[in-house]
């Protein structure tokens, strides 16, 4: 007959020289830990900061129309109309909405160029590669055809006698 054990015995055997329950302590802390640093809310630093209100002094003064995403996922749309030195106005169809800098994740805009410049600087890199490719590949075809053959025709210069060159002797 086997004696009966407690709940507190199973728990605390030792395995590998370690008890269980501190490893299992220990395994769920390491995960808080990894998962916390991996999906808690981080907050910005102060260069983050720096970093959003020169990206908002520049869109106040060229008056650009900005998107912007909040640390608590919302996305935002519009153009700011001011900006302070802790927060800043986004305007968007009348409606105005004050955010802090600490707020803000990222902020874009869309670039200079319209979508029309971008198609026709694609369409020219590709007209100039196909261009360059003609050409370097129409100059391999030209020196494989330079080889004498049979049928085309060898132009030979005339060779010059040594004697011819010499100065003429005159005697009188």
């Amino acid at each position: 007959m086997r004696p009966i054990e407690c709940w507190h015995t199973k728990c605390f055997r030792k395995s590998l020289g370690v008890p269980i329950m501190r490893r299992l302590i220990v395994s769920v802390l390491v995960i808080a830990f990894i998962t916390s640093a991996a999906f808690g809310s981080s907050t910005p630093d102060q260069k983050h900061i720096e970093k959003i209100r020169k990206k908002v002094a520049s869109c106040v003064e060229n008056s650009r129309h900005v998107s912007i995403e909040t640390y608590d996922r919302r996305e935002l749309q519009g153009s700011i109309s001011e900006a302070n030195s802790d927060t800043f106005v986004l305007s968007f169809h009348n409606n105005s909405t004050t955010l802090n800098y600490a707020d803000v994740k990222t902020i874009k805009w869309p670039s200079a160029l319209s979508k029309a410049a971008k198609t026709v600087i694609a369409v020219t890199a590709v007209t100039g590669g196909l261009f360059l490719a003609v050409v370097l590949l129409g100059g391999l075809r030209g020196q494989r055809r330079s080889t004498p053959s049979s049928s085309t025709f060898n132009f030979r210069l005339p060779t010059i006698d040594a004697n011819l060159l010499a100065e003429p002797t005159h005697s009188f």
